[in-house]
């Protein structure tokens, strides 16, 4: 394990210092009331949410857009997420329809699963990579279960492939809209901080000239489920299964608090624990019960963001002279949940190697309460195309004196995969 102020200078390096910034975080837990949310800084910029359309327009060399470039860096480098409103305050509900869609396939499938009906976790050999896996798990005694799909490149089919009637056309349908709609999103916030990281850094490199090598990243490197550009003219060995998973979770705190004369077992443990992903970003449609907790640098603690877009949508509610309380938003005759607005983006691995470690890895996990209901999760995990290689000079302006991007440089995203693993994992 290597110690905080000695050089990291290798893939292995950085994989050990992930683990190191992992196994430094706190673990203890506490319930909703005592949660962090941000709750006296709701009007800093890097914790308000963004809308969806400034990240969808931005411009490098817009002035007026500077505002939303500082945004995504500050959220990101200094909170470890970003919050993203996808109906820019209220103005426009299409994207919110579509992550509600994605909820009630969630809700049905956890309410009518039958385990035993379900395909046990396989390789996806098509994806190009010995990583990738579909199929469903439950571990801990059923207080963690997931179904973990992929999406045929050309066809959009959904994998695992699974009888109708336990994912029928229209629901298979509704989660591979809800993954589009969060990858368009991704590959947003990818290009706009690996373009501002690398006009920092690299000397000389026009704003432009720094943005249009990100975009390249983000449309080339980043899976998003669809088959590369025609104008991706690279070497490659695309895989006809997409790399980035689709999660369907269900988190559950089943067991009974024990008291004794000298201790109280935790009502709020952690159900899945610290971690970081090997992703650009990873995303998290915020849930209906809270449970997501993100270790924010700046405020030395566990951050909860879904609590805070909460306590965001009740002020809006409020300014517009609506219940606060209420669950839902009635939009044209139509019940939304509130919580379908938003969308929690973590930054990845890849996405700290490709900023040159301005962005770190978010270190992240998930809690649970005792007797309250289980929390359910849809979790997009963004990661690279296997078979497609890091070009350092196309994508990020040249190596510039860095050993970690002169050892990745000309590596499959595969490689670099297998590279970054921890130590004990090698």
């Amino acid at each position: 394990m290597r110690l905080p102020d000695e050089e990291i200078a290798s893939l292995k390096d950085l994989a050990d210092e992930t683990v190191r910034r992992t196994e430094a975080s706190p673990r203890e837990a506490v319930e909703d009331e005592d949660a962090y949310a941000a709750q006296s800084s709701l009007d800093k910029r890097g914790y308000k949410p963004i809308h969806m359309s400034d990240l969808t327009n931005f411009d490098m060399n817009d002035p007026s857009h500077t505002n939303t470039l500082m945004h995504v860096m500050d959220a990101l480098v200094s909170h470890g997420c970003i919050l993203v409103d996808l109906t820019d305050g209220g103005k426009s509900y299409g994207p919110a329809r579509t992550m509600a869609n994605m909820w009630s396939v969630a809700e049905r499938f956890f309410a009518e699963k039958e385990d035993d009906a379900l395909p046990g976790l396989q390789t996806a050999h098509e994806t190009g990579s010995g990583h990738a896996k579909v199929g469903f798990a439950s571990y801990d005694g059923g207080n963690l279960q997931f179904l973990e799909t992929r999406l045929e490149r050309s066809s959009g089919e959904l994998l695992p492939r699974l009888d109708d009637n336990i994912l029928g056309p229209d629901s298979r349908r509704a989660l591979a809209d809800a993954f589009h709609a969060v990858a368009r999103i991704g590959k947003d916030i990818t290009r706009i901080a690996v373009a501002a990281s690398t006009s920092e850094i690299v000397a000389g490199i026009p704003r432009t000239k720094a943005f249009e090598s990100a975009t390249k990243l983000s449309d080339e490197l980043l899976d998003d489920g669809r088959p590369l550009p025609p104008t991706a003219d690279i070497a490659n060995s695309e895989g006809t299964v997409s790399m980035s998973p689709h999660r369907l979770c269900c988190y559950t705190n089943r067991n009974t608090a024990e008291t004794t004369e000298d201790a109280t077992t935790e009502s709020t443990k952690e159900i899945f624990g610290a971690h970081t992903d090997s992703t650009f970003l990873t995303a998290v449609p915020v849930a209906s019960v809270a449970g997501l907790e993100v270790f924010d640098e700046d405020a030395d603690r566990w951050y909860r963001p879904e609590l805070a877009a909460r306590l965001y949508w009740e002020e809006e509610q409020r300014e517009k002279g609506k219940d606060p309380t209420a669950s839902v938003e009635e939009v044209d005759g139509e019940s939304l949940p509130w919580y379908s607005r938003y969308v929690v983006m973590m930054p990845g691995e890849m996405l700290q190697l490709t900023t040159r470690s301005e962005i770190l890895a978010s270190v992240h996990r998930v809690v649970a309460t005792q007797d309250r209901p289980s929390r359910l999760s849809c979790p997009i995990l963004l990661r690279g195309r296997p078979g497609t290689i890091m070009d350092v000079d196309r994508y990020l302006g040249g190596v510039q004196g860095d050993p970690i991007l002169d050892e990745c440089n000309g590596m499959t995203i595969e490689e670099i995969h297998n590279a970054m693993q921890p130590t004990p994992f090698q």
